[in-house]
């Protein structure tokens, strides 16, 4: 009997495949739309990332210019989104008022017909920097979620934080030292103040990566914030806050704000700054009485002549020995000689910079390096005649500096006006004393006798022929006030009638107000792009013509890349600073980040300024391993002052000792980061 035959099977698998196909398109959907809105998300966020470090990084170099910051935030947002159209914000800007924490205001902008949105919110948090916040937005439209049931649209999101000019990253003094902080009496930590019952004033933050103590005999006034990682220890009522950024006392006027102090395990951070190229090519030793050093490697100390004077041409001085002053005035600042007092354009100054008095005028240092010059009426002999009358007369110190082999014009700040009378058929000749660092001069003069009105360039700089200066030699010397100031042989040269006059060229601006009575006037404030000498207004020109030094451009901000002049000590070999006795003014520039003293992390050995009467360090003094003392009287300070970054950090001074830190001479803050 035959096996029986299988049942047939019979069916429909289209309803299998239907429902399959379901499943499937819901697959692709969430394949293709989540992958359009992933790369949205993506998309988006790098345009808030971009919007909120260009507004930050705008603001960081155009401080209070918030309207063009936001600016720069939409049209970053707009370009990396690929978005067309016109922008409108409502409302139009937005500017924060200052404070610790300041309060934030927003503001919404769309573009042209699109789903694009972008919020900006602003803060002013004072000393505690800038912030941007960027809060973008985009209504995608989805494919194929909708077959399923789904929204046909999807709001993908991205937000975005940058800081500008946080202090804390750049402060005016900062201990790197993570000492313990079970502080007692014997113990040394990271930043102390002992002032002697005087006052440490600084403007801007302190921060310490240990303690900060105040002895019982200090007292410590800060415009800003302290930040410590273990608190304040000592007498922590002898330090008071001040109103930042205007240093005035509290309660605090907008847009001043109060500084704060925290200590919440604040790690301050060493940036790592490079070290500068190494210098193999030795310098020469000078000779006697040389006054002006070229840059190169020093391995011994070449300040030695008693009360010398040493101007220091623009370069990387490096030290494998010591950088010591005992006296007498090193600098690479160039002034004119016959210096005027602060505010005046015709009284001459008791207390010229090269002459380096002791506070408050008493007794002089005997430099005798601060030049001086006098117009005298001669027979025009060959020559063409002035027309007979009264002339006022100004001179400027001129030199060439090289910066990655372009050479750059120098010119001082002028000098105090003088009136010569000449008759017919003389001409005016001009005896001028030298100034360190001078390699010829400018001479402005008008046809009025009475200082009054601007006075005129008068055709090519004058050639200083200054041979083999000898210190302390007197001879010749012209002009001179009570006390004899000229030691560096003189020039002369003839203004006549036949030299052309620039109507259109003026003398470059005078000095700006002195840190004290007594003190010599200071460098010009910086202007506005171009900007690099501090001893010509900040400019790369001469002749009273601002000639634009290099610079770069970075979310639509200029900003220099060259200070002609510019020096950086490279202390190697665990040699030492040493300013005792003597004093130093220094300013670094640009092209060296603002760093005007370098020890690399491995040096240990112990920084001492004690300026004697004209110290400053235009920049930042950066011993990562080493400490940093200000010591006695530690000289007076510019209000362009960069900052102290060492291991730790002792105030030891004998009189009041003011910090007053500006941005304008330190490295670039790491402000423009993302922070959120």
């Amino acid at each position: 009997m035959s096996a029986p035959r299988r049942r047939a099977e019979r069916g429909q698998a289209i309803v299998l495949i239907a429902l399959m196909m379901a499943v499937l398109v819901g697959f692709v959907a969430l394949a293709i739309d989540s992958a359009r809105a992933f790369d949205s998300r993506r998309i988006m966020q790098d345009a808030v990332d971009s919007a909120a470090l260009a507004a930050a990084e705008y603001y960081q170099d155009n401080p209070g210019a918030w309207t063009t910051a936001e600016a720069r935030a939409t049209f970053y947002f707009q370009l990396d989104n690929r978005v067309l159209g016109g922008t409108a914000c409502s409302p139009g800007s937005v500017s924060p008022t200052p404070g610790a924490p300041g309060t934030a205001l927003s503001m919404t902008c769309t573009f042209g017909s699109s789903n694009y949105q972008l919020k900006i919110t602003a803060e002013d948090d004072g000393p505690g920097g800038q912030s941007f916040t960027a809060l973008g937005q985009n209504t995608l439209d989805l494919a194929l979620m909708q077959v399923l049931g789904q929204s046909s649209t999807i709001t993908v999101k991205a937000t975005a934080t940058a800081t500008a000019s946080n202090q804390a990253r750049t402060p005016a003094l900062t201990a790197l030292s993570s000492a313990g902080c079970s502080w007692a009496a014997s113990a040394s930590p990271p930043l102390s103040v002992s002032t002697f019952s005087t006052l440490l004033s600084v403007l801007g933050d302190v921060v310490s990566g240990g303690t900060f103590n105040v002895s019982s005999s200090s007292n410590a006034s800060v415009a800003g914030d302290v930040d410590t990682r273990c608190g304040l220890v000592g007498f922590p009522t002898h330090l008071t806050t001040r109103c930042w950024p205007s240093g005035a006392a509290t309660p605090c006027t907008s847009p001043d704000v109060v500084g704060t102090q925290r200590s919440a395990a604040f790690h301050p951070i060493d940036p790592g700054f490079p070290a500068p190229p190494s210098q193999s090519s030795p310098a020469s030793p000078p000779a006697a009485f040389q006054v002006a050093l070229p840059p190169g490697l020093y391995s011994s100390n070449p300040f030695t002549t008693s009360n010398g004077c040493y101007f220091l041409e623009g370069g990387i001085f490096e030290f494998s020995n010591t950088f010591s002053v005992a006296s007498g005035l090193v600098s690479n600042e160039l002034r004119p000689p016959s210096a005027p007092v602060y505010g005046s354009t015709t009284s001459i100054s008791p207390d010229q910079f090269w002459n380096d008095y002791d506070h408050g005028g008493s007794a002089p240092q005997n430099l005798h390096c601060d030049g001086d010059f006098s117009p005298t009426p001669v027979p025009a002999g060959g020559r063409t005649a002035l027309a007979a009358g009264s002339y006022s007369v100004e001179l400027t110190s001129v030199r060439s500096d090289t910066v990655n082999g372009t050479a750059y014009v120098r010119e001082s700040v002028p000098s105090a006006c003088k009136t010569v009378s000449v008759a017919a058929s003389e001409v005016a000749q001009l005896t001028i004393s030298n100034v360190p660092g001078a390699t010829s001069y400018n001479v402005y003069a008008a046809s009025n006798g009475t200082c009054t009105g601007p006075l005129n360039l008068v055709s090519g700089p004058l050639t200083s022929v200054t041979g083999t200066p000898s210190n302390n030699n007197l001879a010749g010397c012209p002009d001179t006030t009570s006390t004899p100031n000229c030691s560096l042989g003189q020039v002369t040269a003839v203004y006549d009638g036949s030299a052309t006059v620039n109507a259109a060229i003026h003398p470059p601006d005078p000095t700006y107000k002195p840190f004290a009575t007594n003190y010599p006037g200071q460098p010009p404030l910086r202007a506005g792009p171009p900007s690099g000498d501090l001893a010509n207004e900040n400019y790369c020109g001469s002749g009273g013509t601002a000639t634009a030094c290099p610079t770069t451009t970075n979310a639509g901000a200029s900003r220099s890349l060259v200070t002609p002049g510019a020096v950086e000590i490279s202390l190697t070999g665990n040699s030492c600073l040493s300013v005792s006795g003597g004093d130093a003014f220094l300013f670094s520039g640009y092209q060296y980040d603002w760093i005007v003293n370098y020890e690399p992390v491995g040096s240990t050995c112990t920084s001492t300024w004690q300026g004697r009467y004209n110290s400053a360090l235009v920049g930042l003094s950066y011993t990562p391993g080493a400490s940093f003392h200000f010591v006695g009287n530690a000289g007076s300070q510019t209000a362009c002052f960069g900052g102290v970054m060492a291991s730790t950090v002792v105030v030891l001074t004998a009189t009041t000792l003011a910090l007053d830190y500006s941005g304008l001479c330190a490295p670039r803050p790491w402000g423009t980061r993302l922070t959120g």
